[in-house]
């Protein structure tokens, strides 16, 4: 089956048998209201497609063309907390498939490896009525709010695909969610930050036969390959080298082996972060130690990828694709109004960020197929190209052909839209992958 075809497939399953299907299941099916659960599933998710921040009147538009006409005020009444679970479950079916697409263009790098997976969470404040069900932190971020749901992601970058996804409650740790160890492929490389650093974790990854890169949690403790602790502060200290590239283990107990590099950062960043240190320190009420200010000269990570397969330069390339799921997450909530709402509703909120984030989910699967084979694409003016004619999706969800012949149109509009020109002063992540000798870490201090 062609890729056009399985895409077209997925969304017509989706927001067509599967909403019905589900809405059946939560007890949303046709009763003597013109629109169905079902059908209020597709209308909200092909409305904010087409405007993330669609008003009653436009989502009742919307309808007209997916279902049957009905008022505003029919459509306000139909945010219910059934809906809202019923939205959720459309949600959790769309994520699990995972849709074939194209590699991305020109990343040799990325040759050496089955999948290329960074992981990160994105947390959303909701209204105080559902803290029984997902639980804020308590502490300065988005989750501080009394409630707040997560949605744990991993982010496959050789072909686009959103490969894993949970929904979890805000105070969840990222260390804990189960995603970390799920469905690890022989021969893929996960990017790990901080919030997921878990020796335990990286030896499930080693086990499975796949890699991992991640910068190391200062406290870990740090031996060489002689047994000896070392101080990493101390002896990055006396290293005259501006790169460390050596094995190590790590941990007190059951010590895990891996070969540990640092990189020297230049003194205009170390400079930036001794402020942002001392900065942080003042706000929170402590004095920053003498180990994390020595730290801050240094990047440093830790792998189990050799030296045959991972050049220093190569490693340093690879770890800012952490930022491109930051940048995935930006899009969702500046261009995707995910984090937004018209209403002070508790169950509107709650069935609107499904509904959003079940649109945006089907806007990703039609910019992998359209456009991730282009190394310098910008999702950012993709999904806006997306949102163009999504008007026209929901006219023609239900025609396989017409569906086809549009999502044609996407792909021709987006081969010319969506990508960016080469920067030569802050070369973007892809150009540094392409070319991670030329910009390599000397000219980077970010990661």
């Amino acid at each position: 089956m062609r890729q056009d075809d399985v895409l077209v497939r997925a969304i017509q399953e989706v927001i067509g048998s599967d909403a019905d299907r589900l809405a059946q299941e939560h007890g949303l099916s046709r009763r003597s209201g013109k629109l169905s659960g079902g059908a209020f599933a597709r209308t909200l998710v092909l409305s904010y497609l087409r405007q993330p921040d669609a008003t009653l009147d436009q989502i009742a538009q919307t309808a007209a063309l997916v279902a049957e006409p009905v008022t505003p005020q029919a459509i306000d009444q139909r945010f219910t907390p059934q809906a809202a679970a019923h939205l959720k479950a459309c949600l959790e079916a769309a994520v699990c498939r995972i849709l074939p697409a194209e590699e991305v263009a020109s990343t040799k790098l990325f040759d050496r490896f089955t999948e290329v997976c960074v992981q990160d969470s994105t947390t959303l404040e909701l209204p105080d009525e559902f803290e029984s069900i997902y639980r804020g932190c308590g502490c300065s971020a988005p989750s501080a709010a009394n409630s707040a749901l997560k949605f744990q992601v991993r982010f496959e970058l050789k072909r686009g695909g959103l490969s894993r996804f949970a929904i979890e409650p805000g105070r969840a740790a990222d260390v804990a969610t189960p995603l970390q160890t799920e469905a690890i492929a022989a021969g893929s490389l996960h990017l790990r930050d901080l919030g997921y650093f878990d020796l335990s974790v990286f030896r499930a990854i080693d086990s499975e036969k796949a890699y991992f890169l991640s910068r190391l949690h200062q406290p870990i403790v740090v031996f060489d390959t002689a047994g000896c602790r070392r101080e990493l502060a101390q002896w990055l200290d006396h290293q005259r080298a501006t790169v460390v590239d050596t094995n190590v283990t790590l941990g007190l107990a059951n010590r895990m082996p891996a070969r540990l590099i640092a990189i020297r950062v230049p003194r205009r960043v170390w400079r930036r972060r001794l402020k942002e240190l001392r900065r942080q320190g003042t706000k929170k009420g402590y004095t920053p130690s003498p180990q994390r200010i020595a730290l801050c000269r240094w990047n440093v990570y830790i792998t189990n990828l050799p030296p045959t397969l991972l050049t220093v330069e190569e490693a340093q390339a690879l770890i800012r694709l952490r930022w491109q799921i930051e940048l995935l997450f930006k899009q969702w909530k500046s261009q995707g109004r995910l984090d937004e709402s018209r209403s002070n509703r508790p169950e509107r909120i709650l069935a609107e960020l499904f509904a959003k984030m079940l649109a945006l989910v089907i806007q990703h699967w039609i910019l992998t197929r359209c456009c991730w084979r282009f190394a310098n694409r910008s999702l950012s003016r993709a999904s806006r190209a997306v949102q163009c004619l999504a008007g026209a999706m929901a006219a023609a969800w239900q025609n396989a052909t017409q569906l086809a012949t549009l999502l044609q149109q996407i792909a021709r509009a987006l081969d010319r839209t969506s990508r960016v020109e080469h920067r030569r002063k802050q070369p973007s992540a892809f150009q540094v992958i392409d070319n991670p000798k030329d910009y390599g870490y000397k000219n980077n201090g970010r990661a």
